[in-house]
């Protein structure tokens, strides 16, 4: 019952202003022309013990060779010491640094690369988890903290909310913060916008709105309104968008 709501609410939703849902990342497009940075690892996502990173410096889809790197990694929790490694090209174009994740946790990972004298450095978010976690997108990087801010720099007229991996992992224990307000709010002559980023490895449902992991939903709002839902990014599961 609760599902076939769900899907009636979309569909007013939709008839109301354009709603846009992009498989993959959308972002990383913005960056195409320029030398940017792709994250990965193996195993993906990581866990705790030993992995490898494995990144690929890129300009036009063509991965660069002769690169120097450099990684930090940070904990969200404060207190842990940073971890730190330097990249060795394991074939042309791509990258490996071996690390050991000490504790299942939420990291942000600074990654620095100099090609020739030019530097170039990129910012990602990765969750460590305690076992190998079902991965329901279809991609295997860990997006650009760099890409998102200047996708939402570009688009003044859209509310982000980003879902970072680990979101389900950490709901589901009854850890971590949420992800997003009770209450977001939109204005037709304005901010009328919403886009809900998932880059967890579950799918989630804000409201009316059901987001698959790895997809980029979009939707404008064209009339006043008010949605009032279940949100699976939050504790309490409860989340109201309101368009004025």
């Amino acid at each position: 019952m609760i599902i076939a709501v769900v899907a009636v609410i979309v569909v007013v939703a939709v008839g109301i202003g354009t709603y846009l849902v992009v498989r993959g990342s959308q972002e990383e497009v913005l960056m195409d022309d320029q030398i940017h940075i792709q994250l990965s690892s193996k195993p993906f996502p990581l866990i705790v013990g030993v992995n490898t990173l494995v990144l690929r410096v890129v300009k036009n889809g063509e991965p660069i060779s002769g690169a120097s790197i450099e990684v930090e990694a940070n904990r969200t929790m404060q207190g842990q010491i940073p971890l730190y490694g330097r990249a060795t090209e394991d074939q042309e174009g791509v990258y490996e640094i071996p690390m050991v994740w000490p504790a299942t946790d939420r990291w942000t990972i600074d990654v620095s690369a100099w090609v020739g004298d030019e530097l170039i450095r990129d910012e990602f978010t990765a969750f460590v988890f305690a076992v190998l976690e079902e991965n329901m997108s279809p991609r295997e990087t860990y997006a650009s903290n760099t890409a998102i801010e200047a996708a939402q720099v570009a688009h003044p007229e859209e509310f982000w909310i980003v879902i970072p991996q680990g979101t389900a992992a950490q709901i589901r224990e009854g850890h971590g913060d949420d992800v997003m307000p009770t209450e977001i709010r939109l204005s037709v002559n304005g901010q009328n916008t919403l886009v809900l980023k998932n880059n967890d490895l579950a799918d989630h449902t804000i409201g009316p709105f059901f987001v698959r992991a790895g997809e980029t939903l979009r939707q404008t709002f064209t009339t006043p309104q008010v949605f009032e839902g279940v949100c699976s990014v939050r504790h309490d599961s409860v989340v109201r968008i309101i368009v004025e």
